[in-house]
């Protein structure tokens, strides 16, 4: 997974998989099928670990602070700066309407499903997503990949960390009036740390960045 995280989806060769796995041409096509095949299960894999993160996000938190948690580690951290490997993948592979179209964007297009669904039965689960899961799933998606492109082009933290809290409050704001949700409360990024969207559970924190 690491390699096509480094070198993107549609230009790591399968030589680069082979230094990156260890196994011969042969082995990959006998454990894959192919390079597409490969991806597949990397992609697979990666959703994953997203959907137990996400989960773990809402656990114990209402709707403005499971989204600040996650948009902040989003703003700081960003899987150490390599961002979505779903997102940096729709980047490499060209339009999603091209004729052929790459094999691997319908393994995109399902992780982006899988995440999707998820992220509408977590938000549907808490008081103020109820009826209004859905457009709140889009918004949230939206500000997610929005977030890690600008995080992953270098934009200055602190105004990240900002934008991360903003868009967590009005997403919230706009599934509960103020009287029903205050969204006037943050967490702040240490105690959102533990949580962390967007690293593998496998890749513990590094040295400078969220414990």
């Amino acid at each position: 997974m690491n390699a096509l995280w480094e070198g993107g989806v549609a230009t790591t060769s399968v030589d680069d998989l082979q230094r990156a796995t260890g196994l011969g041409r042969s082995s990959i096509y006998h454990c894959f099928g192919s390079k597409t095949g490969l991806v597949e299960r990397a992609l697979e894999r990666f959703v994953d670990e997203q959907l137990v993160l996400l989960s773990r996000a809402f656990e114990g938190r209402s709707l403005v602070q499971a989204l600040e948690a996650i948009f902040l580690d989003i703003a700081l951290c960003n899987h150490d700066g390599r961002g979505c490997l779903l997102v940096n993948s729709v980047g490499g592979l060209g339009r999603p309407d091209s004729q052929p179209e790459a094999p691997e964007f319908a393994a995109v297009r399902q992780g982006v499903q899988r995440l999707s669904a998820r992220m509408t039965a977590l938000v549907e689960a808490t008081p103020q997503g109820v009826g209004r899961s859905g457009m709140l799933t889009v918004r949230i998606l939206t500000v997610m990949g929005g977030l890690r492109t600008l995080q992953r082009g270098g934009f200055d933290a602190p105004s990240l960390q900002e934008a991360a809290l903003r868009f967590a409050q009005e997403i919230a704001a706009a599934a509960s009036n103020a009287s029903e949700n205050p969204v006037g409360s943050t967490v702040s990024p240490l105690s959102a740390a533990p949580i962390i969207v967007g690293r593998s559970p496998h890749n513990p924190p590094q040295s400078g960045n969220p414990p």
